[in-house]
């Protein structure tokens, strides 16, 4: 009876571990998309922060400009 009823679901079982294996690779494929897109938030969040340093420092020299400024007397 336990070798019929193997003979029986072998179908079954293959056309289950191939649909397993069909939806692994999907998520696979989706899990390799989504750490491309992570790559690319990475690369934009690096060119804000450097985006961000730059202005920190045009303020910082701006600051420095308007100090040398003031103590020459000159208003804006």
């Amino acid at each position: 009876m336990c070798e019929e009823l193997k003979e029986l679901l072998a179908p079954e079982i293959v056309e289950f571990k191939i649909r397993l294996a069909e939806q692994n690779a999907k998520l696979a494929d989706n899990a390799a998309k989504l750490a491309d897109k992570d790559a690319k938030l990475a690369d934009k969040d690096a060119k804000l922060a450097d985006n961000a340093a730059k202005l920190a420092n045009n303020a910082a020299e701006i600051a420095k400009l308007k100090k040398l400024l003031a103590e020459a007397g000159i208003k804006e």
